[in-house]
């Protein structure tokens, strides 16, 4: 095929750019200017989209502001990735190639991809308001297969991107962004809601994906493929800075997967890790260049140290935790300068200094502290601390002549450094808090009695600083009564989400065509809407017209046998001013008696409202006509922290009958109006939905049941046997040192767990991102083919 044919290929995601930014609801002008700067940088460098795409898809998704959540931002992206790319590299050649097998079964997972979702299109209808609007439609199916497609399209730019070597070297920075950009999201979502560290609170984040506003696990399946990235630069040499900027993504993704509270999160990271420190020791140790007793020993004293430091920070708190990592820290460095020489006089002298200058600090400022908050023991501490750090910072790197004084010195700094963190224990925690220090501080002080069994090298940092990292973060957060209380029900909730497995395999058709093939994709939400066996229904909502054109919203409330069920809440973002009043104002009409309509306007970021003003609670609404009605209220605090969270939310609940909404409208003294698209008549466009708390509903939670379910015994096979293959082809590449395979493997193991316990392929992003790393990591670069 000619140079120029293979152009054609750019010509239909061209126009179906153009078609998109066209019909765009939200800051058209903006969307496409920023697609245009992107078209042009990747004309410019064809292959940074392997670093720019993963880096923007956690984030790029602005479907609360728009309202579109079938066609979103980052389709957008990727449109633009397929014109510029197919354009640009259209005449160069591969430089990489899928084996045989592995391009087979990619197949199979389209052709059987492709017939569950003209299945889950039937029957088929001519599209309206609706079809695009909700995930009852047959339409969602082409929602579902999107993911897969845009892999599939993706796949020829990946063989032409500079091959294994030129893939990691753009791949692996996108993905870290791409973690960094979440966890910053979650971290900011923590501050404002529930507070960063507090972790009492049932609160569960979801930034930064906002097809969490039913639930599933979005943010849990993206930590679980992401947070393994960080080993590729942590396990391989790197320059100095890919080392800090991982060791902070090390603490960063710890922090943002424990503080979900989602127990697959913390399945999927064990997982992974036990992946890459398998394949990592285990070649080692099958040469013998790492022996078993070393990691024995190692394992040995992580298990005690998370026991000690586990009863230390139980009655110490935070500050004992702190002071104890920073007495382990220095034990690691001292540890590893052992082998210089060291004179017992600059170590006697030294301690003695430190022991008197740390003890007049204590003294002087035990009453009175410095500044109302750094007591005595705290600032002895530090001030122990600082010079420790110092002495050792000159052992390490300083002039050779200043080596041994300033080793001598660090040794000698020990010492008040251990008596310090005993006083900062004792004065917030008492003698109990002094006893658990004291039995946390003597392992370190025998292994420095010991002949040192490490070097100070490189991977003795990134072992001590990952260990310092998982139990900064694990011990107070598996300490919490929130995790008590998710621990407690890991019985219930296992026999809950078997009796959902097994509910949905049932509502599936009795008839051999479904068994082979699945009933469709994204058809779970609509047969469970319809064909449960609870006596459920979830709340729904659709736009209807009248005679005369006019369109409206019409509202279902949810039924529950126990007579109350979470309500489904339309939703939009409104701009809004502290402590101003509003004029709001809709026209409502029911269709049957005692129905309850509920107006409210909250601080939230997507689910879990709060800081509510609800100016209108109505149970007597106009039957079969249209009322208007209208209050004023004062927004209070909201738009204060947070200006761009601040949600209009319109809920319904009562008997099996509708509620109409319409020309809703919120203005405040300056005339200006807030709601977008009050009249309907774009449809959905600036609106949103969420279901906050009853999520079973809308995701089958299992991506085995939901693959069987979607694609049958066959579509399952197909995957199955993907998976299979990609696992063994992956162990053994990293079993002989290629590099990259056991991060690979980690990746794809952290997803498939988080996979047994929730849906995976329910948003098309991750579908996409799924299969852009299955097929990376297949891969071969063409000269060793």
């Amino acid at each position: 095929m000619s140079r120029n044919a293979r152009k054609l290929a750019a010509l239909p995601p061209a126009i179906l750019l153009g078609v998109l930014l066209a019909d765009y609801p939200f800051q058209p002008l903006t969307a496409t200017v920023l697609t245009g700067i992107y078209c042009a940088l990747l004309y410019w460098r064809p292959q940074l989209w392997l670093l720019l795409v993963p880096a923007a898809l956690p984030w790029l998704d602005l479907s609360p502001w728009s309202g579109r959540f079938y066609i979103d931002e980052l389709d957008l992206m990727l449109l633009a990735t397929l014109t510029v790319g197919y354009w640009r590299l259209a005449a160069k050649p591969h430089d990489s190639r899928l084996p045989s097998a592995a391009a087979t079964l990619l197949a199979m997972i389209a052709i059987f991809t492709s017939v569950a979702a003209w299945r889950g299109l039937q029957p088929l209808t001519a599209p309206d308001l609706n079809s695009y609007a909700n995930y009852l439609s047959p339409y969602s199916s082409l929602r579902a297969a999107k993911g897969t497609l845009w892999a599939l399209l993706l796949l020829p730019l990946l063989r032409r991107a500079g091959g294994t070597a030129g893939i990691a070297a753009k791949l692996v920075p996108g993905m870290l962004l791409g973690l960094l950009f979440t966890g910053m999201a979650v971290m900011t979502e923590r501050a404002l809601f529930p507070g960063m560290l507090n972790f009492s609170s049932d609160y569960r984040p979801t930034a930064p994906f906002a097809a969490m506003h039913t639930g599933g696990a979005a943010l849990d399946a993206y930590l679980a493929m992401s947070f393994p990235f960080v080993a590729w630069w942590l396990l391989r040499p790197a320059r100095l800075w890919q080392t800090a900027a991982a060791l902070v993504l090390l603490l960063i993704g710890l922090f943002t997967g424990f503080t979900l509270f989602s127990r697959d999160v913390w399945l999927a990271y064990g997982a992974s890790a036990a992946v890459l420190a398998v394949l990592h020791a285990g070649p080692q140790l099958a040469t013998g260049r790492l022996r078993a007793s070393s990691v024995a020993a190692l394992a040995t004293l992580m298990a005690l140290l998370c026991v000690l430091l586990t009863a230390a920070f139980t009655s110490g708190g935070y500050r004992a935790l702190g002071t104890l990592l920073v007495v382990w820290a220095t034990t690691l460095v001292l540890g590893g300068l052992r082998h210089q020489p060291i004179s017992p006089r600059y170590a006697a002298g030294a301690a003695v200094l430190l022991s008197f200058t740390a003890t007049a600090a204590f003294m002087l400022l035990r009453a009175d502290g410095l500044s109302g908050w750094l007591k005595g023991p705290y600032f002895a501490f530090l001030l122990t601390a600082a010079c420790c750090a110092s002495a050792l910072l000159l052992a390490a790197v300083g002039p050779l002549r200043w080596r041994m004084g300033a080793h001598a010195a660090a040794l000698g700094a020990f010492a008040p450094l251990l008596g310090c963190a005993v006083l900062v224990a004792w004065h917030w925690g008492g003698a109990s808090a002094a006893h658990s220090t004291v039995l946390a501080v003597l392992p370190a002080v025998a292994l420095l009695c010991v002949r040192p069994m490490w070097r100070l090298d490189r991977a003795t940092i990134s072992l001590g600083c990952t260990a310092a990292a998982v139990l900064a973060v694990a011990i107070p957060v598996l300490g919490s009564a929130y995790m008590e209380e998710r621990m407690s029900t890991v019985k219930r909730d296992w026999e809950h989400r078997l009796r959902h497995w097994d509910e949905a395999l049932h509502m599936m058709p009795d008839n051999w065509d479904s068994r082979l093939l699945g009933v469709g994709l994204a058809r779970y939400p609509a047969i469970y809407y319809w064909h449960n066996r609870l006596g459920e229904q979830p709340g729904s909502y659709g736009y209807e017209s009248e005679a005369d054109g006019n369109r409206y919203l019409r509202l279902l409330p949810p039924q529950h046998p126990r007579g109350y069920a979470d309500p489904l809440r339309h939703l939009q973002l409104v701009p809004l001013t502290p402590n101003t009043s509003y004029l709001l104002a809709f026209d409502a009409r029911s269709a049957a008696k005692n129905m309850h309509l509920t107006v409210a306007l909250c601080r939230r970021w997507l689910l879990y409202p709060q800081d509510c003003v609800t100016p209108a609670t109505l149970s007597r609404l106009a039957r079969n006509e249209w009322g208007h009605y209208q209050f004023m209220v004062n927004s209070g605090s909201l738009g204060s922290r947070t200006p761009a969270l601040v949600q209009l939310a319109l809920a319904t609940y009562g008997p099996p009958a509708a509620i109409d909404v319409d020309n809703i409208s919120l203005r405040g003294t300056d005339g200006v109006e807030r709601v977008r698209n009050g009249g309907f008549t774009q449809g959905h466009d600036g609106w949103f939905f969420s279901s906050d708390r009853d999520h079973l509903p809308w995701h089958i939670k299992n991506l085995y049941v939901q693959t069987y379910f979607e694609q049958g015994w066959l579509g399952l096979a197909a995957l199955a046997l993907l998976l299979l293959y990609t696992g063994w082809r992956l162990a053994a590449r990293a079993w002989t040192g290629k590099e990259g395979a056991a991060v690979y493997l980690a990746t794809l193991c952290g997803a498939l767990v988080v996979g047994m316990f929730d849906s995976l392929f329910d948003v098309p992003r991750l579908t996409l991102l799924f299969f852009l790393l299955l097929g990376a990591a297949l891969l071969n670069d063409r000269a060793t083919v």
